[in-house]
């Protein structure tokens, strides 16, 4: 056996053939072993690289002419007495622990990086223990340091040994029984399921705000409201108050934007009126106002004669009309087409666009398809059109959500409160695949729920829908996955409202994955279903980062436009 220092192992192999039995050529006459990385002496006899330094610093003589063992000439090894020394076939170092491989001296390298009987350290970061390589899967499953995935499913990644105590106090979903019904259920899901499905807890009836004091364990609620609730029978009747509230507080903060609007109108007009009074022309003026103002006065001292105007009238002048067509689009159609049959303020005031281009229509007292086909064909060019609670008791609804899809400058649609069918909702799928100028769509409050998916998938390649309110449908967890999945592919999409709905844990936990993956939804709403406050949380946490990052590239684009 030799001590193999070339190959830089720490191990001795052995040759197949005895040493006797190998030619004499071949063997360093020091170590009386084959040779290995043989030099030449200058006195022309040969010797292992080691031996020949190992018996130069002692002061050796040349074992076999006697002559002083040195290195002064360019003395070259023949390239066939090398092969010949590395061809010498050895047994692997790893033969006493069963490896029976043979092969060429040379060759002994690359057998060992395979060698499945060689000593190797594990590759877990921490573990320093040894190992044979043919072991190396078998100590992986059982090594301490081995990294590996909560089994529970929580996201985390640790050591094997750190399991058992990332259960017990770390982990999220980590099943713990239910003090009430005794179920098992995660960790984090724990206050959803006593909040939601816990059968044994005591609960309030859903009509409690209307005057029903009933308390029961979650599994006999059912069985009260089916058979006891005087107020289940009615819910409709509550739903369409609530409704009412919500319409009566939108409506004040129009009248309170209204109002503001009416005093800074009310301050422009007393400084044009205050600057009119020290013009030269002020007789001039005054007889303008005798004449226009007679039914009229604020509007008809708006129109005196321009050419009398100073700059600085007509910049208010300019002021005063801006902002009474901000205050025109507050006001109610009836009170909008009053107004343009009676002033004589401007010609651009009376036929202004938003008296034909934005249509409410809602809550009117339409009966047939043809009452309502006879004013829409007055306005042809309509963009905005409400429908809200109108279609009710249309026999044929599809009808009307055919046609008016189908106009060329719709873009805003509002058919909310319509208790849509699932016939009338496939229409309106149909469309909406088709649709390319619609970009707003409110179908709010229609409880239409087997349906709901029918509009998501249609929603799916559609180009122009920016907003989409789906409220109060009966939206649950097999609708909500299909939105998430949707998302992947509408690039339009802005606005989705989901509220006040029946989505659980599972498809809100889908829908924040899509809201943050999604290039263009910036905002979503999932409030007041029972997906968790930690849901809800997250999802307002990515709305604000998505509106941090517009402001971000809005300020840059501004930045630009400026250089």
């Amino acid at each position: 056996m030799q001590k193999n220092e070339n190959l830089e192992i720490n191990e001795y192999f052995e040759y197949v053939d005895p040493i006797d039995k190998i030619s004499p050529s071949l063997i360093c006459k020091i170590c009386m072993l084959p040779f290995v990385d043989p030099v030449v002496s200058d006195c022309k006899h040969t010797f292992c690289a080691k031996c020949f330094e190992s018996a130069k610093k002692s002061n050796q003589k040349c074992p076999v002419c006697g002559e002083e063992l040195k290195i002064t000439e360019n003395n070259t090894l023949h390239e066939v007495f090398k092969n010949m020394v590395d061809g010498l076939l050895i047994k692997c170092p790893n033969h006493i622990k069963s490896c029976e491989h043979i092969c060429a001296r040379n060759e002994i390298k690359e057998h060992l990086k395979q060698c499945p009987f060689q000593e190797v350290t594990c590759e877990n970061e921490g573990c320093e223990e040894k190992i044979l390589r043919k072991d190396q899967e078998k100590h992986n499953e059982i090594c301490a340091f081995k990294l590996v995935d909560c089994p529970q499913k929580c996201g985390a990644k640790l050591q094997l040994s750190q399991v058992e105590e990332h259960l017990k106090t770390e982990c999220k979903r980590t099943p713990i029984q239910c003090e009430l019904c005794k179920e098992w259920v995660p960790k984090e899901e724990i206050e959803d399921h006593m909040e939601n499905e816990c059968r044994q807890k005591i609960i309030k009836c859903p009509h409690y705000a209307s005057g029903c004091n009933t308390e029961l364990k979650r599994q006999e609620m059912m069985n009260h409201l089916q058979n006891d609730c005087p107020y289940e029978k009615i819910k409709g009747l509550s739903q369409l108050h609530n409704q009412l509230i919500d319409e009566v507080l939108f409506q004040q903060k129009q009248i309170d934007a209204l109002v503001l609007q009416i005093e800074q109108f009310k301050e422009l007009c007393f400084f044009r009126d205050m600057e009119a009074k020290n013009n030269e022309n002020t007789s001039q003026n005054e007889n303008t106002i005798t004449q226009s103002g007679a039914r009229t006065p604020v509007f008809g001292r708006l129109n005196r004669d321009k050419a009398n105007e100073t700059p600085k009238n007509l910049q208010l002048t300019s002021l005063s009309k801006e902002l009474l067509l901000r205050i025109l689009h507050l006001l109610e159609k009836k009170h909008l087409i009053l107004f343009a049959m009676t002033s004589k303020f401007s010609t651009e005031i009376s036929f202004h666009p938003s008296l034909w281009k934005n249509i409410d229509l809602s809550n009117q007292p339409f009966t047939t398809c043809e009452q309502f086909f006879a004013v829409l064909k007055q306005h042809p060019k309509v963009e905005a059109l409400d429908l809200s609670s109108v279609l009710r008791k249309l026999e044929d609804k599809g009808q009307v959500i055919n046609y008016v899809t189908r106009l060329q400058n719709l873009k805003k649609l509002n058919l909310s409160n319509n208790y849509l069918s699932a016939a009338d909702t496939q229409i309106l799928a149909d469309s909406l695949k088709d649709s390319r100028n619609l970009t707003s769509l409110d179908l709010s409050w229609n409880f239409m729920s087997s349906s709901n998916k029918t509009i998501a998938q249609a929603v799916e390649n559609n180009t122009s829908l920016k907003y989409l309110n789906m409220t109060q449908n009966y939206v649950r967890d097999d609708t909500a996955l299909e939105f998430a999945r949707i998302l992947d592919n509408n690039s339009s999409l802005i606005t989705l409202n989901l509220s006040a709905n029946l989505i659980r844990k599972k498809g809100g936990e889908a829908l924040v994955k899509a809201f943050q993956k999604s290039q263009s939804l910036c905002e979503l709403n999932i409030s007041s279903n029972k997906v968790g406050a930690g849901i809800e949380n997250q999802i307002l946490e990515i709305q604000k980062s998505k509106s941090k990052s517009k402001s971000k590239s809005i300020s840059k684009s501004n930045s630009k436009s400026k250089i």
